[in-house]
């Protein structure tokens, strides 16, 4: 961690620190930690995220319908009706129908999952195209990245046991289409990871 990002949140531990509690969980540690985001969000900056959400509608709906206390299951196929009353899939097939269009696909051509984080979405893409090269040349996959691709990429490739190149990129973390032509392995199926 860098001296700047230590010193901010040393800073933002202190202001937290110092501050009375208007509403407290009972957990110190978690009362200090909502101090610290409170004050980061006003002057936060780096990793992508909208800090201008408004939440509150949402959460006291959630609250007074009493959804806090349901264990909701989002296991398996959203595109399969799931014999489990208890689960979030039809939302989930709602999200991917709504996107599919705007990438080409019809409602009858299309599959997909809703994941929690970018994270999880780069593990799924990678295990989903691995396995359907596999099947389709019985052959293991190359994983190509960009070297400015989220660090994820790397980690999974090591998890999911596949062989795995860094492509070189541009300034603006694209691939270099000469790198990844001569880091091409024209023997065996190629998967590349797409990163934005």
């Amino acid at each position: 961690m860098k001296t700047e990002s230590r010193l901010f949140l040393l800073q933002a531990f202190l202001v937290g620190a110092l501050t009375t509690f208007a509403q407290t969980s009972g957990f110190q540690k978690l009362d200090e930690w909502t101090e610290i985001w409170k004050t980061g969000q006003q002057t936060y900056f780096g990793y992508p995220a909208n800090q201008q959400s408004e939440m509150r509608d949402f959460y006291k709906w959630y609250l007074e319908a009493g959804l806090e206390s349901i264990n909701l299951n989002n296991a398996g196929d959203p595109m399969t009706d799931s014999p489990w009353n208890m689960s979030s899939q039809a939302f989930e097939r709602e999200v991917i129908e709504y996107f599919a269009p705007l990438y080409g696909f019809t409602r009858d051509n299309v599959w997909g999952i809703v994941t929690h984080s970018g994270t999880d979405g780069n593990n799924h893409g990678i295990y989903f195209g691995a396995e359907y090269l596999k099947n389709k040349t019985r052959m293991q996959p190359v994983l190509y990245v960009s070297d400015e691709a989220h660090y994820s990429n790397m980690r999974l490739a090591d998890l999911q046991n596949i062989e795995l190149r860094l492509v070189k990129s541009d300034a603006m973390g694209r691939m270099i289409p000469e790198e990844l032509e001569r880091a091409l392995d024209t023997s065996r199926p190629v998967l590349i990871v797409y990163a934005m």
